[in-house]
């Protein structure tokens, strides 16, 4: 949702182009010449038969032992999606993505025992995934390594996926915005929508009603927490992370 449109009316300026063509005129004789190919073959052309072997072995993708071509693959694939039915009972999430979701309406646990304050985290800067830093660690300040102290916030969206919101504390316009807008939705549905400039968040309720989440099926936020981090927790100096900081390019990734 963009928020500079919403509620302006704006609608398209230009004219929109048709997707059609313009056929002109049809000259009767060309129209017979070519009624008589089609009927009858001509020697000077080769037929449609050996055009279309032409075409088929030209675009034909390599061949492989391991992997090759299933006959009737798409209508194989179509059956497939046609017969699948989701599964029954209960869902059971397996982990919980750490970060903020930017396209979906949320809610924010409103017990206090589903929160987690000054906790050290690290970003990895090529792929923007969230590290938990055990606080017993003290990573030399030659690694160039910045870590951030973060507030952990167990969330929902709208679909029932439940996540981490970490939230970097510092002293500026983005936290401070942040912190109102995790109070807001407690118990209210947003989608949260970061607006740079201001540096602030805003908030859009959705059109239609959505269903109060179920927060019953959780398991205790320490337990979400080990859940979410998993391999991404750096407590020595030899993990992978602190590795490629400080310039070991053997590092697996």
């Amino acid at each position: 949702m963009n928020p500079n449109a919403s509620g302006t009316g704006y609608g398209p300026t230009s004219k929109p182009v048709e997707a059609t063509h313009e056929l002109g005129t049809v000259n009767p004789d060309t129209a017979m010449n070519n009624n008589a190919i089609a009927g009858s073959p001509n020697p000077t052309q080769p037929s449609t038969r050996k055009l279309r072997s032409k075409v088929e072995n030209e675009t034909a993708p390599s061949t492989s032992r391991k992997i090759r071509s299933a006959p009737n693959a798409l209508a194989m694939a179509k059956q497939a999606k046609k017969d699948y039915s989701a599964p029954v009972g209960r869902r059971v999430q397996t982990t919980y993505p750490v970060g903020r979701p930017t396209s979906k309406f949320l809610q924010v646990h409103p017990d206090k025992s589903y929160r987690q304050s000054c906790v050290l985290t690290y970003k990895d800067p090529d792929t923007d995934e969230v590290y938990y830093v055990s606080p017993d660690l003290e990573i030399p300040e030659s690694y160039g390594v910045r870590l951030s102290v973060a507030d952990l916030y167990a969330g929902v969206t709208h679909d029932g996926t439940h996540f981490i919101w970490n939230v970097n504390r510092s002293d500026t316009t983005w936290y401070r915005s942040a912190l109102k807008a995790i109070g807001m939705c407690m118990g209210n549905w947003y989608k949260v929508v970061g607006r740079k400039g201001p540096n602030i968040y805003d908030l859009y309720p959705p059109a239609d009603p959505i269903p109060e989440p179920d927060w019953s099926g959780l398991p205790p936020f320490g337990d979400m927490l080990l859940s979410a981090f998993d391999s991404r927790m750096i407590e020595d100096l030899d993990h992978p992370q602190l590795r490629k900081a400080r310039g070991c390019f053997d590092v697996d990734e």
